[in-house]
């Protein structure tokens, strides 16, 4: 007779430990941002908007430079949100325009989260006059207008997608920098720190190992709050012309193309605009609940 392996794999067993943890990870995170009521607007919101991102392209009834009525046209059954300044479909390019905001408001702000929480964390680990030059060159930054800051890095650069991704990310990293420095300055006087010092471990090391994973949390909810911000820096270049250049559709160029018809076909620019402040709102809120959470459950 024989007998069943004690060491036999269980279903649960046999999937890869980063998928069992990147899952866990993502239902904790999903957790901690329906722990309010704001949140759980924010999270409906959010789907909301990710979804017309991702599924409008496909259920676009026009292209986006198909001319298919008259200017300002009013909303028909052919056109259920009217035509723009050139008589192009406003629903066919309001589904193609959320795309590259939503792509750029994500992918600035996780590129100035690793680079200000690795700037932030050794210059407020090692000190000193390291700290003191980047310190100054944060402050010099951030004492110009973001989208003055940002205009200037499009100048030399052009306008699009890839420079905007550029100028967005020298206008969050310097901020980033600081609340990295800040945890970092908060979390240096904690024990294992110093205790990692004692035994004669090299700063920079302690920087990475010690300081840095316990700063996650702060810079998660400092994540939040700068894709908010960069999808209103975005939209604020596409509006002036310089994020997105004409016959794209893009949210931000659509509401400068479409002001001059605004008492005509307010629509044109309305629904951009409330689908912009809509994931701005979602995001804050979204950010807000989970820092709330964690501040509960810290408390």
């Amino acid at each position: 007779m024989t007998t069943l392996s004690k060491n036999k794999p269980t279903r649960a067993s046999t999937r890869p430990v980063p998928l069992r943890r990147a899952g866990r990870a993502l239902r904790n995170v999903f957790r901690l941002a329906t722990g309010t009521v704001s949140g759980r607007f924010g999270v409906a919101a959010m789907a909301v908007i990710l979804t017309v991102v991702i599924l409008g392209p496909f259920l676009a009834p026009h292209g986006i430079t198909d001319v298919a009525g008259v200017p300002f046209g009013p909303p028909d059954s052919t056109h259920l949100l009217g035509t723009d300044y050139l008589g192009r479909d406003v629903l066919s390019r309001f589904l193609h325009g959320g795309a590259t905001l939503i792509m750029l408001s994500l992918l600035a702000p996780l590129i100035s989260l690793v680079i200000g929480g690795l700037v932030g964390t050794l210059a407020g680990s090692i000190g000193g006059r390291v700290d003191l030059v980047i310190t100054w060159i944060v402050d010099v930054v951030l004492s110009l207008p973001s989208l003055i800051l940002a205009l200037l890095v499009l100048a030399s650069l052009g306008t699009g997608p890839g420079p905007s991704l550029v100028a967005l990310t020298v206008v969050l990293v310097p901020g980033a920098i600081r609340v990295a420095r800040a945890a970092t300055l908060d979390a240096a006087s904690a024990d294992y720190v110093e205790a990692a010092l004692a035994r004669g471990e090299n700063r920079l090391a302690v920087a990475v190992r010690e300081i840095l994973p316990n700063t996650r949390s702060v810079l998660a909810a400092d994540f939040g709050a700068r894709v908010g911000y960069a999808a209103l820096i975005y939209a604020g270049l596409s509006f002036l012309g310089v994020g997105q250049s004409p016959p794209a559709a893009d949210w931000g160029l659509m509401i400068n193309e479409n002001r001059i018809g605004l008492l005509i076909q307010p629509i044109a620019v309305v629904v951009p605009a409330i689908a912009i402040a809509l994931f701005t709102v979602s995001v804050t809120t979204v950010s807000d609940s989970i820092a709330r959470s964690v501040g509960g459950r810290t408390r």
